[in-house]
């Protein structure tokens, strides 16, 4: 397993019993090793990353999987897209709940 996968380890147990999450991030690429970076695989490792949990490409939703570059840009990307933050790994990686 690589590092990037591992940074969602401690959110799988903490899920709410929920069909499906949407996804954001503010990383474009990502590198999952020494020699490889691949544009767009946030969503894609993501996804990998939390199965069987239901992950699709949509920040319009209730319930969000948040990837971020560290925790204080996860908790300012969540105040300025009306969320809350539920969940924080302490390494970028969130649950938000839309605002009501």
């Amino acid at each position: 397993m690589g590092p990037y996968i591992a940074r969602f380890e401690p959110l799988l147990s903490r899920l709410p019993a929920q069909s499906k999450f949407g996804f954001v991030s503010d990383q474009a690429t990502r590198s999952e090793g020494p020699h490889l970076e691949i544009a767009g695989a946030p969503y894609m490792l993501a996804r990998y990353a939390v199965r069987p949990v239901r992950l699709v490409d949509d920040a319009q939703l209730t319930w969000v999987i948040g990837d971020f570059e560290n925790a204080a840009a996860a908790h300012a990307a969540a105040a300025g897209r009306g969320f809350d933050v539920v969940i924080d790994c302490g390494n970028g990686v969130v649950l938000l709940r839309r605002k009501p």
